[in-house]
């Protein structure tokens, strides 16, 4: 049982994360350009915690 909770939430951190890669090419094909350093800023930032959070899932799994 254990096993399933840090599975789904794994998968949750991934999935988080795949989103995040869609909503970075969705934003460069609408504005045909690079997003702006502030962007990539706070996109890096989600990016750092979630895989923080799944280092932490899986070291205490």
């Amino acid at each position: 049982r254990r096993f399933s909770s840090l599975e789904n939430q794994v998968k949750w951190v991934t999935d988080a994360i795949l989103d995040l890669r869609a909503d970075l090419k969705k934003h460069q094909q609408e504005h045909q350009k690079y997003p702006t350093i502030d962007d990539l800023l706070k996109l890096e930032s989600r990016v750092d915690r979630l895989e923080a959070q799944l280092v932490k899932l899986l070291e205490e799994g």
